[in-house]
């Protein structure tokens, strides 16, 4: 009996974990990043958080498909909270202004969404898989 198992699952958790910790962070850097390239001049920033997000969202639901859509909840919290925090600002200011709060319930539903969909697609290539092997 191998009492190390334990410890590996307990490190590959943890390993998971810290990578969408660190995907929650990657975000809104990311997108604040190629917003400050053009000046923040565009008007499309919630289309540009909702691609990032989703895609990255996509990729953890891909590579670990048993959390399904709960990585898109990981990747786009961080984003969230910064939109969150900027309508509380606001309302702080005396301006009544819901853009942000729609935009940050837009970015979560979308990564949700993308993560669910990388998470069936990747079940969905493994049952296929299994099932040319069975054939064999």
């Amino acid at each position: 009996m191998d009492l190390s198992q334990p410890r590996d699952i307990k490190r590959k958790k943890l390993r998971v974990y810290l990578a969408a910790l660190a995907a929650a962070g990657i975000v809104p850097i990311t997108v604040f990043g190629i917003l400050a390239q053009f000046n923040f001049a565009d008007n499309h920033s919630a289309v540009l958080a909702v691609a990032v997000s989703a895609l990255l969202a996509f990729a953890f639901g891909f590579r670990w498909p048993n959390r399904g859509w709960r990585w898109g909840v990981w990747v786009a919290g961080g984003f969230a909270l910064l939109l969150i925090l900027a309508f509380v600002g606001l309302y702080n200011l005396g301006r009544y202004e819901a853009g942000p709060l729609l935009k940050a319930l837009g970015v979560t539903v979308a990564a949700c969404a993308a993560a669910e969909a990388g998470s069936r697609l990747a079940l969905l290539r493994t049952s296929r898989a299994s099932s040319r092997i069975a054939r064999s």
